[in-house]
């Protein structure tokens, strides 16, 4: 399919996290981007997307085979992949362009910062066939851990996404 894109704002409980993300697909890739704003940037540690993905979309109550939770923090040069699945780990690296993050200004200075990625499908989940109209399930976190504070795609109790992927959204790539 040709890169389509999806835009959304992330909502939080708290007012001093606010983010925009937007994402694209093709054949080969999942394009995200993600552009924060925050009271206070603290890179490796302090504040983190979180991007989990269903697969097959089947809101299973227990994580399994397909079901992902890949972790991004600002400055950190791989991912890391809580192997929620049980099923091993998946690492994305700076070194690979696989992921960036920016702090305009550097840690605690801009107030902002960006996140973009290009994860391959062949890596996530080895088979899978993106397609027009395909759905996968997608819940997007954004921390401010020094604050406790978290946006989230479309969860309505934050932080909860790690119990159940029941608890995503629905991204569908069209």
């Amino acid at each position: 399919g040709s890169p389509v894109s999806t835009t959304a704002v992330l909502s939080g409980a708290c007012t001093i996290l606010q983010a925009n993300i937007q994402s694209k697909w093709d054949a080969n890739k999942l394009y995200l981007f993600v552009s924060t704003t925050s009271d206070n940037v603290v890179s490796n540690n302090a504040d983190l997307v979180e991007v989990y993905l269903d697969m097959n979309n089947s809101r299973s109550r227990n994580y399994q085979d397909g079901d992902y939770q890949f972790g991004f923090q600002p400055g950190a040069l791989t991912s890391f992949d809580n192997n929620i699945n049980g099923q091993g780990t998946v690492t994305f690296t700076t070194a690979a362009s696989e992921y960036s993050t920016l702090i305009p200004g550097g840690s605690g200075v801009g107030k902002n910062w960006m996140f973009e990625a290009a994860l391959a499908w062949r890596k996530i989940s080895p088979g899978f066939i993106p397609s027009n109209g395909k759905q996968i399930g997608f819940e997007i976190h954004i921390k401010n851990n020094l604050q406790n504070c978290t946006a989230a795609y479309s969860e309505r109790i934050i932080e909860q996404s790690w119990l159940s992927p029941q608890r995503f959204g629905t991204l569908i790539l069209n």
